[in-house]
């Protein structure tokens, strides 16, 4: 955040009454759900989002502390420093499910040199021990559990062919699943699993909170069960884009609220 938007947010606070009663929606802080900015919200001026910023990011979940990876042009170069195939591949899949729906290329491919934030795996854990990767906006930084991570593959592994032993209504017999899946079908769920993820943390370094519509991807309390699937993890759909109407509208407002 350069220092003009530091200013503008100063002054947006100070004068905040008078810019949320100016402010024209139904949708209300106290909400149970995360409203979709409209077609209308997202077609304002430059001056339109100065003046009515607080309202804006009081309605639709956006935290400007989340935004410290733009640069002076509104890109986010993300490096990879995680030495990983299978992850590097997620990260780049969680990159275009943004790009091809932002409207605006706002994700590029960073390198050691040239980069605004990094993606690492880490020995640590989150602030709750609980997350599979998340968002650090004061170190410019998504971590992602190592243990957690490396752990995965085996119990994918292991669940999707239990899945088959106790659902023989899957039309996938015991024996035929321990047979077919494998390390390389375990490997391919995680990755399409931590493609979500990294896409999700994403979200966050354009500035979003999590949603409280939990058909979102950006709903706190993340769960895929098609990755414990042979049938959905062998089918070209489970590379899907898992973005929903209301993740992409609001990182469009979040984009252009980082201009």
């Amino acid at each position: 955040m350069n220092m003009m938007r530091r200013f503008k947010l100063v002054l947006t606070v100070v004068f905040g009454l008078l810019v949320v009663s100016s402010f024209n929606t139904t949708a209300s802080a106290k909400t149970t759900t995360t409203p979709t900015p409209s077609h209308a919200v997202l077609a304002h001026t430059a001056s339109y989002y100065a003046q009515h910023e607080l309202a804006l990011i009081t309605t639709y979940g956006i935290d400007l502390s989340y935004q410290t990876a733009y640069n002076s042009a509104d890109h986010i170069w993300v490096y990879d420093q995680t030495h990983n195939k299978a992850l590097h591949r997620s990260l780049r899949v969680a990159m275009a499910n943004w790009n091809s729906k932002l409207g605006t290329k706002v994700f590029y491919a960073g390198t050691k040199k040239h980069h605004t934030m990094v993606v690492k795996l880490s020995d640590g854990k989150s602030n709750d021990g609980n997350q599979m990767a998340w968002w650090l906006p004061a170190a410019k930084t998504i971590q992602v559990d190592k243990s957690y991570y490396t752990s995965q593959l085996s119990f994918i592994d292991k669940y999707m062919k239990r899945r088959y032993s106790t659902a023989p209504e899957t039309g996938l017999s015991a024996a035929k699943a321990d047979a077919t899946i494998d390390a390389t079908t375990a490997n391919t769920a995680r990755t399409v699993e931590y493609s979500r993820v990294l896409t999700h943390e994403l979200g966050h370094t354009l500035g979003l909170t999590h949603s409280k519509n939990k058909t979102d991807l950006m709903y706190a309390g993340l769960a895929f069960d098609d990755i414990y699937s042979y049938q959905d993890v062998t089918n070209a759909t489970i590379w899907a884009n898992p973005l929903s109407t209301t993740d992409i509208k609001r990182g469009q407002l979040a984009v252009k609220l980082a201009e």
